[in-house]
Protein backbone atom coordinates (compact mmCIF):
# COMPACT_ATOMS: atom_id res chain seq x y z
CA UNK A 1 0.00 0.00 0.00
CA UNK A 2 1.14 3.58 -0.92
CA UNK A 3 2.16 5.46 2.42
CA UNK A 4 1.03 8.72 0.19
CA UNK A 5 -2.57 7.11 0.63
CA UNK A 6 -3.45 8.63 3.65
CA UNK A 7 -2.70 11.77 2.15
CA UNK A 8 -5.44 11.65 -0.22
CA UNK A 9 -8.32 11.26 2.78
CA UNK A 10 -10.90 13.56 2.96
CA UNK A 11 -13.16 13.94 6.22
CA UNK A 12 -16.76 13.10 6.71
CA UNK A 13 -18.98 14.27 9.41
CA UNK A 14 -20.66 10.65 11.07
CA UNK A 15 -23.09 12.15 14.28
CA UNK A 16 -21.08 13.54 16.26
CA UNK A 17 -17.99 12.31 14.41
CA UNK A 18 -15.48 13.24 12.02
CA UNK A 19 -13.97 10.53 9.85
CA UNK A 20 -11.26 10.39 7.58
CA UNK A 21 -12.27 8.12 4.72
CA UNK A 22 -10.53 7.21 1.30
CA UNK A 23 -11.90 7.38 -1.69
CA UNK A 24 -13.62 4.91 -3.70
CA UNK A 25 -11.02 3.83 -6.29
CA UNK A 26 -8.28 3.90 -3.34
CA UNK A 27 -10.39 1.69 -1.19
CA UNK A 28 -11.34 -0.92 -4.11
CA UNK A 29 -6.95 -0.77 -4.46
CA UNK A 30 -6.44 -1.38 -0.95
CA UNK A 31 -9.14 -4.05 -1.06
CA UNK A 32 -7.07 -5.87 -4.21
CA UNK A 33 -4.02 -5.87 -2.69
CA UNK A 34 -5.13 -7.60 0.53
CA UNK A 35 -6.29 -10.56 -1.94
CA UNK A 36 -7.99 -13.04 0.17
CA UNK A 37 -11.56 -13.18 -0.71
CA UNK A 38 -13.18 -11.61 1.86
CA UNK A 39 -11.34 -8.28 0.62
CA UNK A 40 -11.88 -8.75 -2.93
CA UNK A 41 -15.51 -9.19 -2.01
CA UNK A 42 -15.45 -5.76 -1.11
CA UNK A 43 -13.78 -4.30 -3.85
CA UNK A 44 -16.47 -6.53 -6.11
CA UNK A 45 -19.54 -5.03 -4.27
CA UNK A 46 -18.55 -1.53 -4.25
CA UNK A 47 -17.44 -1.88 -8.51
CA UNK A 48 -21.10 -3.55 -8.73
CA UNK A 49 -22.94 -0.44 -7.00
CA UNK A 50 -20.71 1.82 -9.15
CA UNK A 51 -22.58 0.23 -12.81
Amino acid sequence: MDPELMNCTRQVGLAEAILEIVGREDFIGMKAFAGNPFNLAHARAVIDLDR
